[in-house]
């Protein structure tokens, strides 16, 4: 998992992999949840689809809006 962190381009991804990362390393997630100042429930959800789907389930995929790294204006 470290590993896959370390190679994630998206804040986001990290963000989740890191936090599977110390779950997995025995801290709890609630721990996890106010540390990174996500819900509980997130958490649990990104456990849960890791568990399920293995780690693409955690790689960070835009689902709407304006995505400010495209050269488009938004407006």
């Amino acid at each position: 998992l470290t590993l896959l962190c370390l190679e994630a381009v998206h804040p986001r991804t990290r963000e989740r992999l890191l936090a599977l990362r110390d779950i997995v390393q025995g801290t709890c997630a609630a721990r996890v949840s106010t540390r990174l100042e996500r819900h509980i429930s997130t958490v649990l959800k990104w456990v849960h689809d890791f568990n399920a789907r293995g780690p693409s389930a955690l790689l960070y995929r835009h689902s709407g809006g304006c995505c400010l790294c495209q050269s488009v204006t938004c407006w």
